[in-house]
């Protein structure tokens, strides 16, 4: 879900400032927008939303701050592998890696190219 503050005829990259935008107003958005789609999916799926996934893999430093503070536990890019996840450590929930899966991979698939990042 994205709010007219963050597409439209000046379109955003993701979660990414325009280049026409001040700091200021680009942090009012992104929170506004954030706290619009959490609202809304909470009230449809009765689920606390607390994890973001970038759309298109783009993001920045000031995203990733914006987010942490509207309460952001954990963010997910698009870089393909896998993660290191430390104990007592929150700060590696956040640039997550994932393992990019088409509908076309078959289960049996998808279980070869895990065990290839296990190696």
């Amino acid at each position: 879900h994205h709010s007219p503050s963050l597409e439209g005829a000046d379109f955003r990259e993701g979660v990414l400032r325009k280049n026409n935008e001040s700091i200021i107003d680009y942090i009012n958005n992104l929170s506004a927008d954030f706290r619009l789609s959490r609202r809304e999916i909470e009230k449809h799926t009765k689920t606390s939303v607390n994890i973001f996934s970038y759309p298109y893999g783009k993001y920045s430093g000031l995203a990733e701050q914006i987010l942490q503070n509207n309460g952001v536990k954990a963010t997910v890019t698009t870089t393909e592998g896998i993660n290191k996840i430390r104990r007592n450590d929150p700060s590696c929930l956040f640039n997550m890696k994932r393992i990019n899966v088409v509908g076309s991979c078959s289960g049996d698939g998808l279980i070869k190219r895990l065990e290839g990042y296990c190696k």
